[in-house]
């Protein structure tokens, strides 16, 4: 598959295939784009710029002087959305407020309506005491008196004493009754009247507790808001020193692709181009030695006398090899 080198939109170097698919890191990774796919992402991310140096000093530059970020904004539009939305749990917590109150006051009315049929009740309640005490008596006294006449006894002190004694125990036990019955009337008026003295104070903590809930909630929004802007803060300069980081990267690419195609590249290329060494046979040099070699060997092997003894050499393909002679060969 033939790729062929290009320059994409934003100044740096990429490849493609004969079906318009781009590549990148030499050709080796298929980014899956077309061309123009392509070009339009590498605008979008680093700008556009006709050289690899531009793209860099684009994004340099964009790197530089992108916008700082406003926290007080941040905060502000947090806290604002935290408010809207906590409004409609606030709007029902004040709504609430007279409700409640209006509750108090409505059982405050029932409970002061109790008063006076509790009053009645126990009026009449001693009443009927009285008179089943008032009624008690009187049998009692008849009966006594009777029972004194059968026995003869009528007037002076036996028999007014024996009247008391009878009537003693009714007295007193009549007298317990009544006592009772207008304790337990003071008891019951003063419960209705604790109840609703009870009843302001409830009513003040059920309207404050309200009131602390639509605070908390202001406040949460306060501090949510604050806390949610922290967060995007964070986040955004952790964003934003990603971008630095990356940036600084493909800077650093630039520079190592702009090196590889404008130094390694050259030199791996000349080396694999460059012709093998061949020797110039014509070098004057190169005949003076061989001629030197020729004598050297002819005074060790006794030659130097003996006639048409002379070896010959051939020199084709920069090689030196030695052929004998006719009459050495054999030897």
């Amino acid at each position: 598959m033939a790729l062929t080198q290009f320059t994409d939109a934003a100044g740096r170097t990429a490849w493609k295939d004969d079906s318009g698919k781009v590549f990148t890191e030499g050709g080796t990774r298929n980014t899956y784009y077309t061309v123009d796919q392509w070009n339009t992402r590498q605008k979008e991310k680093y700008g556009s710029g006709s050289s690899s140096s531009k793209s860099s000093s684009s994004s340099s530059s964009k790197s530089s002087s992108s916008p700082s970020i406003d926290y007080n904004k941040i905060i502000e539009e947090n806290i604002k959305r935290m408010q809207e939305a906590n409004a409609p749990v606030i709007q029902s917590l004040q709504s609430s407020i007279p409700e409640t109150q209006q509750k108090f006051a409505t059982e405050r009315t029932r409970l002061q309506g109790e008063v006076e049929p509790l009053k009645a009740r126990y009026d009449n309640l001693l009443s009927k005491i009285k008179g089943q005490e008032t009624t008690a008596t009187n049998r009692q006294t008849v009966a006594t008196q009777n029972e004194l006449g059968r026995r003869g006894i009528v007037g002076g002190g036996l028999a007014e004493q024996t009247l008391v004694d009878a009537l003693n125990p009714i007295t007193s036990e009549y007298a317990g009754l009544t006592t009772d019955a207008s304790l337990g009337r003071e008891a019951d008026l003063r419960a209705i009247q604790n109840a609703i003295t009870g009843l302001t104070g409830q009513e003040t903590e059920a309207t404050r507790s309200i009131q602390n809930a639509i605070a908390q909630l202001q406040a949460g929004a306060n501090q949510s808001g604050v806390q949610n802007a922290l967060d995007i803060s964070t986040l955004l300069q952790g964003q934003r020193q990603f971008d630095t980081q990356e940036s600084r990267l493909n800077r650093q690419a630039d520079l190592l692709e702009r090196n590889f195609n404008e130094a390694t590249l050259p030199q791996i290329q000349y080396a694999l181009n460059k012709p093998y060494y061949q020797p110039d046979t014509t070098n004057p040099l190169l005949q003076e030695l061989q001629n030197l070699a020729i004598e050297e060997y002819r005074r060790k092997m006794g030659l130097n006398n003996a006639p048409n003894n002379t070896p010959n050499f051939s020199t084709a393909g920069g090689q030196q090899t030695y052929v004998p002679n006719s009459w050495q060969e054999g030897w």
